[in-house]
């Protein structure tokens, strides 16, 4: 056993333990999935790995009609199992131990990984559990003296029963089992549904023996053991055969297989086993391979689900980003255009000329103080009142397209819109939120939460200046202009440019039909003439990235309002979803 391996397996289970909140609301397959993990560590991986009490699990499966419960009373050597010419006579799972073996499972119930049901010495109590329909996985354990101290027999019903709880027991035995004693005939080696089954639960190298009965020979039984082998993609450690025997159908004699080459009795071979090492450890490793499969599987469900989070969160906000950039390209700012000269031409004239321009700053603020101490004068607008301006031009270009952009969610991402005809109905929570956030008559609502978290964004201004400052720095290289604009940017150090504040062109190419906010006459015409000197291509750069920039900030004002519960939940599904997928990963990694 690989060293940590037991406390690797205790982390896992505390893991799925913590991530039910999480996985709540996932979808039942998914959900059925981290169950089986869970039932697994459980049943099988905990208590094989525990170090307590080490026994081999010998499991008796096989189609309907095949002489499992024949076989199992043979073994025992007594009828405890009922056997009928017709097969599905037992509906449970039946099983068989030493005294000493049954008080250690007792003792320790997880090391008998299903929940017990003693059943005495007496047979009939036992023969009435047997075709009880419910509690399926329970065990109903049976002590014999005459059985070796560390081998648990189980029989199960037939698993292509028509009756699903059967299939169930099958399958919850074989997850278990250290041995399966797989019994066929001639007429269901092959069948489709036996061999479909079998492959399931034996693909990872759960040990197994064949048990062919109603041998019509050596030849034949090797032949089609061959067959059944290749089919599974797994070679049994045993091959028994027995004849056909009436009396054995009809309960007057015992089914006793020999090995197909040799003569040893199969009750010879298992209960000479014990604990047999070689097979817990192939069962080991085959459990371990089945739980890497049900994590991948798991791993997968969750990427989904995060990934459905991800795909939904990008078609609101596909949407919020149409509407934000048309909103953004109604209004830019010119303040951090106009600061971008200063700081662009501020980076270029000599020693000398900015000392002048020092001057030159000291002087408009001295004057911009001067006036504002006049009665008839203008007082320098805040940085808020600006903020106010930019929010104000904003919210009259969002109002009017706010209503077309609320009912494309509507049609889109409702429950039953578009987006789902291609991933599925949303489970039940995510449906909750959607029918909250896009109810009929939210909309206004939803507006105003946008409306109220409009104005300028620090970051968005720096990122706007910096890419300003980039497209002039190249046209001054490629056009030559730099004594024109140091004049203008002298001159506008000079002038009041600060009454003006935020000054939002409306136009492509920065031209005389600018829409002044609060501005001052003389910084208006510096800048409009500054505009005709810059050239069209880089007052067209400096707006599409306004529009980029501030179209993004917009957008996902404009995304939050419009979902405001739902792009919560979003974001934390692909948080946890993810973060889990990688928790697990690391410790299957460990596993491995």
């Amino acid at each position: 056993m690989k060293e940590g391996l037991p406390q690797k397996l205790r982390e896992l289970r505390e893991l799925l333990d913590e991530a039910c909140p999480a996985i709540a609301g996932l979808p039942r397959a998914t959900r059925a999935v981290v169950a089986r993990c869970a039932d697994r560590l459980d049943r099988d991986l905990l208590p094989r790995t525990a170090g307590a009490h080490d026994h081999l699990v010998a499991g008796i499966v096989g189609p309907n009609n095949a002489g499992k419960s024949a076989l199992f009373n043979a073994l025992v050597g007594e009828a405890l199992s009922p056997s009928e010419p017709t097969g599905g006579a037992t509906r449970r799972l039946v099983g068989v131990c030493h005294p000493e073996l049954a008080a250690h499972l007792r003792s320790e119930p997880t090391l008998a990984r299903f929940p017990l049901r003693s059943m005495g010495a007496a047979q009939g109590g036992l023969r009435e559990a047997l075709v009880e329909t419910d509690r399926t996985a329970q065990l109903l354990l049976v002590e014999r003296a005459g059985l070796p101290a560390d081998v648990l027999l189980i029989d199960a019903p037939d698993f292509d029963s028509i009756l699903v709880a059967n299939r169930r027991a099958s399958e919850a035995l074989l997850k278990v089992a250290d041995l399966a004693l797989v019994v066929v005939t001639r007429h269901t080696y092959q069948n489709r549904d036996v061999v479909d089954f079998l492959k399931t639960w034996l693909a990872h190298g759960r040990p197994w023996a064949l048990v062919y009965n109603e041998s019509l020979g050596t030849e034949v039984t090797r032949e089609h053991a061959a067959k059944l082998a290749a089919d599974l993609g797994s070679a049994p450690v045993a091959v028994f055969q027995a004849p056909f025997d009436i009396g054995v159908q009809r309960g007057e004699s015992w089914l006793e297989p020999v090995e197909l080459d040799g003569d040893t009795p199969l009750r010879e071979w298992l209960f000479h086993l014990g604990n047999a090492p070689g097979l817990k450890a192939r069962a080991l490793a085959s459990s371990l391979d089945g739980l890497d499969g049900d994590l991948d599987e798991l791993r997968a469900a969750l990427a989904d689900e995060a990934r459905l989070a991800a795909d939904l969160a990008a078609a609101a906000s596909d949407r919020a980003a149409r509407l934000g950039r048309e909103v953004a390209g109604k209004a830019m700012p010119m303040a951090p255009f106009l600061d971008a000269f200063r700081a662009v031409l501020d980076r270029r004239p000599s020693l000398i000329q900015r000392g002048f321009r020092g001057a030159l700053r000291t002087s408009r603020l001295f004057l911009e103080a001067a006036l504002a101490r006049l009665p008839f004068g203008s007082r320098p607008r805040r940085v808020g009142e600006a903020e106010t301006d930019l929010a104000r031009v904003e919210g009259k270009a969002l109002g009017p397209a706010w209503p077309a952009y609320f009912e494309d969610l509507c049609l889109e991402l409702g429950p039953g819109g578009a987006f789902w005809k291609h991933h599925g109905a949303p489970d039940d929570e995510l449906r909750r939120r959607l029918e909250a956030d896009l109810a009929p008559g939210r909309s206004e609502a939803a507006r105003e939460r946008a409306l109220a978290t409009l104005g300028a964004d620090p970051e968005v201004m720096r990122a706007f200046q910096d890419a300003c400052e980039d497209l002039i720095e190249s046209e001054l290289v490629e056009r030559g202009y730099e004594w024109v604009w140091q004049l203008a940017v002298d001159t506008l150090h000079l002038l009041p440019v600060v009454t003006a504040g935020i000054v939002i062109f409306k136009t492509a190419g920065l031209g005389a039909d600018v829409a002044v906010a609060g501005a001052g006459t003389l910084s208006t015409l510096v800048a409009e003439k500054m505009s005709r000197l810059l050239g069209s291509e880089v007052a067209r750069g400096a707006r599409a990235r306004w529009t980029k920039l501030r179209g993004a900030r917009l957008a996902r004002v404009m995304y939050e309002a419009a979902l405001a519960e739902t792009h919560v939940e979003l974001a934390a599904r692909q948080a946890r979803h993810d973060e889990l997928g990688e928790v697990l990963r690391g410790l299957q990694e460990e596993l491995r």
